[in-house]
Protein backbone atom coordinates (compact mmCIF):
# COMPACT_ATOMS: atom_id res chain seq x y z
CA UNK A 1 0.00 0.00 0.00
CA UNK A 2 1.28 3.76 -0.46
CA UNK A 3 1.44 6.06 2.60
CA UNK A 4 -1.24 8.27 1.18
CA UNK A 5 -3.89 5.48 1.57
CA UNK A 6 -5.39 6.16 5.29
CA UNK A 7 -4.93 3.02 7.58
CA UNK A 8 -9.04 2.68 7.44
CA UNK A 9 -9.37 2.14 4.04
CA UNK A 10 -6.25 -0.36 3.21
CA UNK A 11 -7.60 -4.02 2.06
CA UNK A 12 -6.50 -7.00 3.19
CA UNK A 13 -6.55 -9.79 1.05
CA UNK A 14 -7.42 -13.74 2.07
CA UNK A 15 -3.56 -14.78 1.90
CA UNK A 16 -3.02 -11.26 3.76
CA UNK A 17 -5.58 -12.37 6.61
CA UNK A 18 -4.77 -16.16 6.56
CA UNK A 19 -1.12 -15.30 7.61
CA UNK A 20 -2.11 -12.61 9.95
CA UNK A 21 -4.77 -15.16 11.94
CA UNK A 22 -2.00 -18.43 11.23
CA UNK A 23 -5.34 -20.15 9.90
CA UNK A 24 -5.73 -22.40 6.80
CA UNK A 25 -7.04 -21.62 4.10
CA UNK A 26 -10.25 -23.94 4.86
CA UNK A 27 -10.24 -22.64 8.29
CA UNK A 28 -10.34 -18.89 7.50
CA UNK A 29 -13.61 -19.35 4.67
CA UNK A 30 -15.45 -21.97 7.74
CA UNK A 31 -14.50 -19.02 10.70
CA UNK A 32 -16.40 -16.42 7.93
CA UNK A 33 -19.50 -18.79 7.02
CA UNK A 34 -19.92 -19.33 10.41
CA UNK A 35 -19.96 -15.81 11.34
CA UNK A 36 -16.39 -16.24 13.51
CA UNK A 37 -14.98 -13.86 11.12
CA UNK A 38 -16.92 -10.59 9.39
CA UNK A 39 -17.69 -11.10 6.11
CA UNK A 40 -15.48 -10.24 2.95
CA UNK A 41 -16.38 -7.22 0.11
CA UNK A 42 -16.42 -8.51 -3.69
CA UNK A 43 -13.13 -6.30 -5.29
CA UNK A 44 -14.40 -5.48 -8.86
CA UNK A 45 -16.53 -7.69 -11.07
CA UNK A 46 -14.93 -11.16 -10.50
CA UNK A 47 -14.17 -13.60 -7.46
CA UNK A 48 -11.56 -11.25 -5.57
CA UNK A 49 -12.43 -10.93 -2.03
CA UNK A 50 -11.19 -8.65 0.59
CA UNK A 51 -11.36 -6.89 4.39
CA UNK A 52 -10.53 -3.47 5.50
CA UNK A 53 -7.67 -3.92 7.71
CA UNK A 54 -9.28 -1.26 10.53
CA UNK A 55 -12.36 -3.62 10.23
CA UNK A 56 -9.85 -6.41 10.91
CA UNK A 57 -8.32 -5.33 13.53
CA UNK A 58 -11.28 -3.82 15.49
CA UNK A 59 -12.56 -7.16 15.30
CA UNK A 60 -9.45 -8.26 16.99
CA UNK A 61 -10.17 -5.94 19.20
CA UNK A 62 -12.97 -7.02 20.54
CA UNK A 63 -12.30 -11.09 20.13
CA UNK A 64 -8.97 -9.91 22.92
CA UNK A 65 -11.52 -8.65 25.05
CA UNK A 66 -14.18 -11.32 24.98
CA UNK A 67 -11.58 -13.75 25.52
CA UNK A 68 -10.36 -11.94 28.63
CA UNK A 69 -13.96 -11.28 30.06
CA UNK A 70 -14.07 -15.34 29.81
CA UNK A 71 -10.98 -16.35 31.80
Amino acid sequence: MTSSVSRSRQIIRPRGLRQLLNLSRTTLWHRVQRGDLPPPFKLGNGRAVGWYLADIEAWLEEHKQAVRRDR
